[in-house]
């Protein structure tokens, strides 16, 4: 996937830019290194652990199946077995590796995270999801899409979306996850 770069050098650039009315519907993610690569906390975990990358989609889906055996016993108001999306929007929440990368629709929310343990360079990565090539019927929220379209790792698919009940600290942050395939 293309993208470019721009580099930004004061406060004022940045709200020029966060405020122009064509980021209205984009969705952005601040890091505090500039050269962090963008591997979403799963993918992270399995490399970490040697996971060989044809295993990947049978420890994800393990770990799936631990969450539902077993968090019932810790939650008042589980989801549904069969709503995944809910599933991973709660184990991020928690800190758990999943395939989902926090963004949020607030560029200065974004910018905050950049900025709040940058030691140099940050980074606010946007993306504009209604020119995502999205196939129809192919988004983590809807009923099988995640196990038929997301976990066997075959699709180039950028979904963004959020779980249809929020969390606190989701809601504050006007924040929204991008779900795709694993990196290599």
């Amino acid at each position: 996937m293309a993208y470019r770069t721009e580099t930004i050098g004061t406060w004022a650039q940045f709200r020029e830019l966060a405020d122009s009315p064509e980021r209205k519907r984009w969705a952005f993610r601040g890091q505090a290194q500039v050269d962090a690569p963008l591997y979403w906390s799963l993918s992270r975990y399995l490399m970490t652990y040697g996971v060989h990358p044809d295993a990947r989609p049978h420890q994800e889906l393990r770990i799936l199946l631990i969450i539902h055996r077993k968090g019932h016993q810790r939650m008042d108001q589980p989801p549904a077995e069969e709503d995944l999306f809910q599933w991973l929007a709660l184990l991020q929440h928690h800190g758990a590796p999943t395939r989902l990368l926090d963004f949020t629709w607030s560029p200065y929310v974004a910018a905050f995270f950049a900025l709040q343990a940058a030691i140099g360079p940050a980074v606010v990565w946007e993306l504009c999801p209604p020119l995502l090539p999205v196939p129809e019927g192919m988004a983590p929220w809807i009923p099988g899409s995640y196990e038929r379209d997301f976990v066997p790792n075959r699709h180039r698919v950028l979904a963004v979306g959020e779980p249809r009940r929020m969390n606190p600290r989701l809601s504050a942050q006007a924040g929204t996850f991008v779900d795709s395939r694993h990196s290599r």
